[in-house]
């Protein structure tokens, strides 16, 4: 919903539409702080429970 929301798709090609969706995913998966998380992103978490290195 936040990446589709309230905007207009009509002048927005394909190759642009995945660039958009990737900046999105990788903002969503490694940065977004999550409060059930701490307040830490969920890539934070993954590495504070040192699942990721």
């Amino acid at each position: 919903m936040e990446l589709f929301y309230g905007r207009g798709w009509d002048d927005v090609g394909m190759g642009e539409f995945m660039k958009m969706l990737y900046a999105y995913l990788v903002w969503y998966r490694d940065k977004r702080c999550k409060s059930d998380l701490g307040y830490m992103s969920p890539m934070q978490y993954r590495r504070s429970l040192g699942l990721v290195a």
